[in-house]
Parts: C-alpha cells; structure tokens; sequence
C-alpha cells in the first residue's frame, strides 16, 4: 500500500481571495531574504545601502518570474507561446523554469546593480546564500500540488497521484528535491557564507553546487512529457544544469580570491 496524495494546493482562502501554497512560498521568501539578507550585509560590512539591497531584491523578483515564465514556454511550450503570447501572464496557471528564473532574476539584478554601484557582486552572492531554504519550500509547495513528480518505483516510501499523473507508485522527487536543493544545498553555503567577500565566489558555488544536486536528482523525476528523454537517458533538465555548471565554473574561476577576515572574537554569525 501506498501513499496517495490528495492534499489541498490553497493554503489560504476568504471569499475571492484565494493562496496557494506556491505563491505563499514566494512570499514568504521574499521577505526572508529581505530581512536577513541585511543581517548578512551588515555582519560582513558589506558595501551594500539599504536603497541599494530594497531595488535590487524587487528588480530580482521582477526578473525571477518574467524570466521562469518566458524560460519555460520558450524551452517547454513553444507552440502554446506562438499561439497565445498572452499565456506569459497567465501566472496562475502555473509554467515557471527554475532555470529561467534565476538567470532572470540574476540578470535583473546584475543590471540595477551596476548601474547604479560599480559591482552588484555582494547582492547576489548574498542572496544566493539564503535562497536555498527558498528553493527548499518551493519544492514542498510543488509536493502539496502533486506536481513534478518522480519516475514510477515500487519502494516503500513511493506515492501515488492520481490527479495529475495516474495511479502508477512514483518516486516523491519533490521530498528527494527539498532535502537536496534545500537542505543539503543550504549547508554547503551557510557553510561557505564567509565566501561573500569574494565578489561573484558564493554565487558560483551557488551554480555549481546546485547543477550537481539537480543532476542527479533528475534520474528519479519524471521528464516532461512534452519533451521525454531528451538526449539519450538526460532530460532537458540535465542538459540545463550543464550549461549552469560550466557558467558557474567560469564565474569559479574568474572570482579573486581575498584574504578573509577572522569575524569570530567581533561578532556572533547570523
């Protein structure tokens, strides 16, 4: 017997104004990078002013969603673009790519920053930092909503769907995708958090860290059906984490290497 999912996708609901866990997520972490993202700036002195951090944070969230929308029909759902452009604002119907979304918020970010600092490095790589728990929530939110789920298995712990996929036992990829890009993907930055002085060293570590987890994971997930096994057993997925590897390996290399200061005897870490 196995688990099968009928969990609720709204989190919150009065009259017509309707929540689902997904957009709860984005919310709430907003403000969670918001908040402590400034914790950060101001533990390590970096050269960021509140104006600078506020812009550059609703600049990435604007980014974030124009660049997983387009990302995602453009790579995902040509046809339905070409047929309707207007499917780009149909946000709650759901359609975002990871990978659009943060080369898009990134993008954003970059911009805004350098045009009005000369580096927007500290920003990002502080951010960067912090959005694992983000990516963590985000996949829970995608377990809630049945969605995105894993190839079929017979293991213990395999699930059912039966609302968007059939009454096959899957691997839960999302829990799998949590604990990875979540967790896993959290401590080894938190880890590394000191790396923030190295302009562009954590968001590297970010991409490549990232790109490796997702890899894998991506075995146990179930390839779009749109799309399937794109090259040989690599889906579309693998192929992207790929290409973020190797810009994350360049931006690894290009980073300068500073002498970092001992904080530990002039502050408590956040």
């Amino acid at each position: 017997m196995h688990y099968i999912h009928n969990l609720n996708p709204i989190a919150f609901q009065m009259g017509e104004l309707i929540i689902p866990w997904y957009w709860l997520v984005y919310l709430v972490g907003f403000f969670y990078i918001f908040f402590c993202g400034q914790r950060l700036i101001k533990y390590f002195q970096l050269q960021v002013t509140p104006t600078d951090w506020s812009d550059s944070l609703v600049a990435g969230w604007v980014g974030l969603f124009l660049g997983a929308r387009l990302w995602y029909f453009v790579i995902y759902q040509p046809e339905m673009l070409l047929s309707d452009p207007a499917v780009l604002a149909h946000i709650w119907a759901g359609g975002m790519s990871f990978h659009g979304g943060i080369f898009g918020a990134g993008l954003a970010i970059l911009t805004v920053g350098f045009w009005k600092r000369k580096s927007a490095w500290p920003i990002l790589d502080t951010i960067c930092t912090l959005l694992p728990l983000c990516l963590g929530m985000g996949r829970l939110a995608n377990f809630i909503n049945g969605e995105l789920a894993g190839r079929p298995t017979n293991v213990p712990w395999a699930v059912v769907f039966p609302e968007l996929y059939d009454s096959l036992p899957r691997h839960p990829s999302q829990i799998y995708e949590a604990l990875g890009e979540g967790l896993i993907l959290g401590l080894i930055l938190w880890a590394g958090r000191k790396h923030i002085l190295i302009p562009g060293r954590q968001t590297a570590l970010f991409a490549l860290s990232y790109s490796i987890i997702r890899f894998i994971l991506e075995f146990f997930r179930e390839p779009d059906p749109q799309l399937g096994l794109v090259v040989g057993s690599l889906s579309m997925g693998q192929i992207l984490c790929g290409l973020f590897f190797v810009l994350g390996l360049i931006l690894y290399k290009k980073s300068k290497p500073t002498i970092l200061p001992d904080f530990s005897e002039t502050a408590k870490a956040p």
